[in-house]
């Protein structure tokens, strides 16, 4: 499995897109949505509007995008619960997430899920 760490300035070109969440943000909150495309928005979007997804603590989603490529949806909880240790409880599920779904390699971006007040480096 490859795990790319992307700055939000260039486009993914990996199997899977990590995008993670808060509890109450929105889909475009995060900053790879704007290279997802326009049909796997709307299915991004959709499970937003049902409830399906919420950005719930321990809470994940796989949409198989165009292309083949798997967006994988990861909820993180309270941004005020945020810290370093579910920092690192989050790679983890990531790393699980993709497994689980055969993704052989996906693109996350760091500033994404750093905690407050902790570094990127």
């Amino acid at each position: 499995m490859k795990f790319y760490v992307k700055d939000i300035k260039s486009k993914p070109v990996t199997e899977g897109l990590v995008l993670r969440y808060f509890t109450k943000d929105k889909p475009l909150a995060h900053p790879l949505y704007k290279y997802v495309s326009a049909g796997d928005k709307k299915q991004v979007e959709r499970l937003f509007k049902a409830k399906e997804f919420t950005g719930g603590e321990k809470q994940s989603a796989v949409i198989l995008g165009a292309q083949k490529k798997k967006i994988l949806l990861l909820g993180l909880g309270e941004k005020k619960n945020w810290n370093l240790r579910k920092v690192v409880l989050a790679a983890r599920r990531i790393t699980n997430l993709a497994k689980s779904n055969k993704v052989k390699s996906f693109t996350v971006a760091v500033e994404s899920l750093t905690a407050s007040g902790v570094s990127t480096e």
